[in-house]
């Protein structure tokens, strides 16, 4: 809500693959932003095509974070 009273901007980016859309929101997200992950709740795969893959958005937002603290520590 805090977005909204001060008018700030807020913009969409539309990625259909979850792990460069789950790494991307985490890199741009300031520290006042909130990353929404959406979707998938509690399902540890995705389905592509008929193949399900092992997947895990709470995993890949884990690595997404790790490596945005690598990156700012150098």
């Amino acid at each position: 809500m805090e977005a909204v009273t001060r008018k700030r901007r807020i913009s969409a980016v539309d990625l259909r693959a979850r792990v460069p859309a789950i790494a991307r929101a985490v890199a741009l997200a300031t520290p006042d932003d909130l990353v929404l992950i959406a979707g998938k709740g509690h399902e540890r795969t995705q389905e592509i095509a008929g193949v399900k893959h092992a997947f895990y958005d709470p995993d890949e937002a884990r690595i997404a974070l790790a490596r945005r603290k690598e990156a700012a520590t150098c």
